[in-house]
């Protein structure tokens, strides 16, 4: 999430709003009506009796079934059913049948290169047979109705797993409309916050966080497959065999890096002395040897980068030993990754015969989070103004491409394959290409 001073300072003050604003209102006292409604009726004709009467007992009925309500919602306050689902799978095109859980988990660990402890949050989607239950705050930033904090974990075999990697200076959640859709269809879906990066970590990022990033996520994919509490729900609850990594712009950087694409060492040595800043210099001297090594992740089956930024540290053909399929999205009016520099380089050296492009003639780098909803007014240059796909048609686009190729490449299923042959047209501006 590519943002500059201004519209950090509207992601500031929209903080500012929510932090405020976000807490419940005071309640008055409730009236006792059943008093109120025992006003004296010996004069009153018989009839008016009668009617005065039957309002007591309505007002009594009404009273008992909230205190029913309200007992039993606090002996199952996520309102579980065991309601039969659909036969799945179910349609790429709409959210899934399940209820949408989150919670957030806590990765620590010490980088290559440092001796310094990392803590990285990790936002977790799950799904749920919850009806009801505490809206999830995501980052403390958004409240999501219909999105349940803490709710039990839907029952069922061990669950495909998806990891997203948040732009620069975003955060986990910034692609809610993605991670959200994923566990409606039963996945399992994590984002790590990549710490020091955030919207709420302003200056300049650290010479530090190009190989931070990657092993975020594989700390992370270790928390997950083999650090949880024996106790914990979501242990065991991951198939290791299906796990998948998407990311968004610098996300994209990072999601590239941990499916094999190669370092420009030499390019990165070059461009380092080129710069003559001293002390980011060193520090990438320092970690040559880290690069040259890689940080690709086996444990990855398939990746979606989307508008994915940094790219040329991947030159000289690094991108041509990306090791797993690959669905690169892009937006022909993106301005924070362009299209000329960026985008088509990188897509011209991904492995012929196993990379697939989403690509929108007319999106920006907004299309692929949610930037537009989340700022209306903001990012009309790069995604959310007139001349762009609106995100309200782009996001289903996004989904449904996504879900049908990690059916595909992750869960050998290619009920929808055919959508990467050109067959099924997605959206009048909305392009599917085959390398």
């Amino acid at each position: 999430m590519s943002i500059n001073v201004h519209k950090l300072y509207m992601i500031s003050l929209l903080i500012c709003l929510i932090v405020a604003c976000g807490g419940a209102e005071d309640t008055p006292p409730a009236t006792d009506t059943a008093d109120a409604d025992a006003a004296d009726t010996s004069s009153l004709p018989d009839a008016q009796e009668d009617a005065a009467a039957e309002e007591d007992a309505a007002a009594a009925a009404d009273a008992d079934a909230a205190d029913a309500a309200a007992d039993a919602e606090e002996e199952d306050p996520y309102g579980l059913t065991d309601a039969p689902l659909p036969a799945a799978p179910w349609s790429v095109y709409a959210p899934g049948r399940y209820g949408v859980g989150f919670r957030t988990l806590e990765a620590r660990y010490t980088p290559a290169g440092s001796d310094a402890e990392r803590v990285v949050p990790v936002s977790v989607w799950y799904p749920t047979r919850a009806t009801r239950g505490p809206a999830a705050r995501y980052s403390r930033i958004v409240s999501r109705a219909g999105v349940f904090a803490d709710a039990p974990l839907a029952s069922g075999p061990p669950r495909p797993l998806l990891v997203f990697s948040m732009g620069h200076m975003g955060f986990a959640e910034q692609s809610y409309f993605f991670t959200e859709f994923f566990a409606s269809h039963g996945w399992i879906v994590a984002a790590p916050t990549h710490t020091g990066n955030t919207i709420l970590d302003p200056g300049p990022r650290p010479p530090a966080m190009f190989e931070w990033r990657p092993q975020d996520i594989s700390r992370a994919l270790d928390l997950l497959l083999e650090g949880l509490a024996a106790d914990d729900p979501l242990r065991g609850a991951i198939q290791p065999e299906q796990v998948a990594i998407s990311g968004h712009s610098y996300g994209g950087y990072t999601t590239l890096a941990l499916v094999g694409a190669r370092f420009d060492v030499e390019g990165l040595a070059a461009d380092c002395s080129a710069l003559g800043d001293e002390a980011p210099c060193a520090y990438t001297q320092a970690a040559l040897p880290r690069y040259a090594a890689g940080f690709a992740e086996p444990r990855f089956k398939a990746a979606i980068p989307m508008a994915p930024g940094n790219s040329r540290v991947f030159a000289g053909g690094g991108a041509g030993e990306v090791a797993v399929p690959v669905l690169h999205m892009t937006g022909a009016l993106d301005r924070s990754v362009r299209e000329e520099s960026e985008a088509t380089p990188l897509w011209e050296a991904l492995p012929p015969g196993a990379a697939w492009r989403l690509h929108f003639p007319t999106g920006g780098h907004q299309t692929f989070a949610n930037g537009c909803e989340l700022l209306p007014g903001s990012f009309r240059d790069d995604g959310c103004g007139p001349d762009f796909i609106p995100w309200q048609e782009a996001h289903p686009v996004i989904n449904a491409a996504a879900l049908a190729f990690l059916r595909w490449q992750v869960q050998a299923d290619p009920g929808d394959a055919a959508i990467f042959e050109g067959a099924v047209p997605l959206h009048p501006d909305a392009e599917v290409w085959a390398r």
